[in-house]
């Protein structure tokens, strides 16, 4: 039986620290409201090495009622943070924030008023980003204006999403029920290319909230850092989406793009590497979906255009003439 709590809850904030003391009370600071006891923040301590849960502790310590921690025997990685901070959720939608990211002023608040609408009811809610790096730079990032429309996503937009929404955890409101059967793959680089474009097509009915929520920090050791010293950890990934997905149209665009198109451009300027890479895509796509050079949403628009981009800048290698001819100028 439900308790109280949960029945009060409106949303839980899933909050993986892992070796984030510098950034960790910018992160805990902005999840502060002054709506407290209708969301709680589960803390997941994957057992850091540094000052990272003394700071947690103390949050905790101020603010009972809001900051829940629970703690990993081991080091498990953020796949399976995320799944432990999943499993005592008390409330009816689950969010994501990285410890090295923070939320907008304001948008817990903002968020909350939108949750209460009894009107509104929603398997995922997307909303819009601010990427930034340690030198200033900001990129805001939003969802394409056909999106914007309505608050509630129509239906027919829906595929679109699937492959336009950003592959990240964050930035999104989930209903919890979406986690029953599944959860982020343990040991993966890429878990997020692993799930939520699964999530996205398993979802029946959407929402668009037009606000910048999330301040999304580009540091050393990024994910792309990892995929160009082991490109295998994509396609890894990519398989894992396979399996917790349907085989459509759309899930195969985003294979063709994140094996064609990202992945050898992480691999720049060695070009070696992007020749054996492409080869390896090719296969791979191949062994995968044996009709992926006719993907009528690839080659055509921004897509064919980047991937054009990215090949001729290796047009001396033999796959990317092979490509070239093959792809580019059907």
């Amino acid at each position: 039986m439900p308790s109280d709590k949960s029945k009060t809850l409106l949303l839980s904030i899933v909050v993986p620290i892992y070796n984030v003391e510098a950034y960790l009370k910018e992160c805990l600071d902005s999840l502060i409201c002054e709506q407290a006891g209708q969301y709680e923040v589960i803390l997941v301590d994957d057992c850091g090495s540094d000052n990272s849960m003394k700071i947690a502790k103390s949050y905790s310590g101020l603010h009972p009622h809001l900051f829940k921690i629970i703690t990993h025997e081991t080091n498990q990685g953020l796949s399976e943070a995320r799944n432990s901070g999943i499993e005592v959720a008390s409330a009816e939608y689950v969010m994501f924030v990285d410890s090295d990211d923070y939320l907008a002023d304001g948008f817990i608040d903002k968020l909350l008023i939108e949750l209460k609408k009894k009107n509104l009811t929603f398997e995922m809610l997307f909303f819009d980003h601010i990427k930034f790096s340690e030198n200033g730079q900001k990129d805001f990032v939003s969802l394409d204006k056909k999106f914007k429309n309505s608050f509630l996503i129509p239906n027919e937009l829906h595929k679109s999403l699937v492959m336009e929404a950003p592959v990240v955890a964050w930035s999104k409101v989930f209903d919890k029920k979406l986690f029953t059967s599944v959860r982020f793959c343990k040991g993966l680089t890429n878990e997020d290319l692993a799930l939520i474009p699964a999530i996205i097509e398993s979802s029946t009915k959407m929402a668009y909230f037009p606000e910048p929520g999330y301040f999304y920090r580009e540091r050393p050791g990024s994910l792309s850092g990892e995929i160009t010293k082991s490109p295998e950890l994509l396609l890894t990934a990519l398989n894992e989406l396979f399996r917790h997905s349907s085989r459509s149209a759309e899930i195969e665009f985003i294979a063709i793009r994140e094996s064609l198109v990202y992945l050898p451009r992480a691999l720049r300027p060695n070009y070696s590497n992007m020749e054996k890479q492409l080869l390896n895509s090719v296969v791979f796509l191949d062994s995968n979906f044996h009709n992926w050079r006719n993907n009528h949403y690839a080659f055509k628009g921004n897509l064919k255009r980047r991937l054009f981009s990215t090949l001729v800048k290796c047009v001396k290698l033999k796959i990317a003439r092979f490509l070239l001819i093959k792809i580019i100028s059907r």
